[in-house]
């Protein structure tokens, strides 16, 4: 996102925008969601989607537009720069945010007698990735640094 606020022409935005539509279909769509809704837009997620759609195939209006609401979001979007997050940790997170949209508190649960986190969350997570035990308060910081959840 930070390179099409720095481009400085249409075939450059609309080349950032085609690198771009992959991610949107990934992973990024929380944070786009996020970032329109902070930086006011009345763009939806679908429509920012054809936004990005139109501006990788070279229509002029649609690289400027995507220039224009890219400077308003890309200061709530997540910094590239930082520490990798892990696919459990994300995977995990994804879950927490479910279940905090669903009314479920997104917390976990750590007994010493069990020698781990033992919270249903956690546990469909480290069956999910085979693991033997996962420590979830990374997910849970990655949440509160993204302001996806309260606390």
């Amino acid at each position: 996102m930070r390179r099409i606020t720095k481009a400085k022409s249409a075939l450059a935005i609309a080349r950032r925008a085609r690198d771009l539509v992959p991610e949107l279909d990934n992973w990024a769509k929380l944070w786009i969601e996020d970032g329109l809704r902070k930086a006011h837009s009345p763009l939806s997620v679908q429509e920012f989607h054809a936004l990005v759609l139109q501006a990788a195939d070279q229509e002029a209006e649609a690289c400027a537009l995507l220039q224009q609401v890219a400077h308003g979001m890309f200061p709530y979007l997540p910094k590239a720069r930082g520490k990798a997050v892990s696919a459990v940790t994300m995977t995990h997170a994804m879950i927490l945010v479910f279940a905090h949209n669903r009314g479920h508190p997104e917390g976990y649960t750590y007994s010493e007698r069990e020698g781990g986190h033992i919270d249903k969350m956690t546990a469909a997570s480290v069956r999910q990735f085979g693991l033997k035990r996962f420590n979830p308060t990374s997910s849970r910081q990655l949440l509160k640094s993204l302001k996806l959840t309260e606390g």
